[in-house]
């Protein structure tokens, strides 16, 4: 069963999140670009990075384990790590503040998965409370990140077939 629960997540501190982040990366990864962990995280813009935000509740850490499992069964796609949120709470703050209506993350609930591709944050993940039983709710929250996995990762709008307007056939 272990091998099934996946591995802990990689941690990631403040300085590797804003040089996966483009616009705190410029400058970020001109001084994280000597060390190892500032070239990963460089890197790791090439694919789809789910950062869990971690402040150290048992709810984080579930989620952490569901998150480690989904993410090892597709690591050619995914890279998951975890960040502490007391470390990076100015970086959430300020994309708090920076929040448009049609941006599709938020940070008011937790936990929080942000979900980044190409150095930008797209939107994040936030596991429904299904169930009780600690076990269930692991299970349930995996299922639930390989269906966003499958939506936000997988997607390709260049295979979804031309849609047609119902209303403009009906009254035609």
């Amino acid at each position: 069963m272990a091998a099934r629960r996946g591995s802990a997540l990689e941690q990631w501190g403040a300085q590797q999140l804003d040089a996966l982040s483009q616009d705190g990366g410029a400058e970020a990864s001109a001084t994280a670009a000597p060390d190892h962990e500032g070239r990963a995280a460089v890197a790791a813009r090439e694919r789809a990075v789910f950062v869990l935000f971690d402040r150290g509740t048992p709810d984080d850490a579930r989620c952490g384990r569901a998150l480690a499992a989904v993410a090892a069964g597709h690591a050619d796609r995914v890279r998951a790590v975890r960040v502490a949120e007391p470390e990076v709470r100015a970086r959430l703050d300020a994309w708090r503040a920076s929040r448009r209506a049609y941006d599709t993350y938020d940070f008011d609930r937790w936990p929080a998965v942000g979900v980044f591709r190409g150095g930008h944050l797209v939107t994040t993940f936030h596991p429904r409370r299904v169930f009780f039983p600690e076990p269930l709710q692991e299970r349930e929250e995996r299922e639930q990140l390989e269906i966003f996995l499958a939506k936000m990762v997988y997607f390709d709008p260049a295979q979804v077939k031309e849609q047609k307007s119902l209303q403009l056939e009906a009254g035609g």
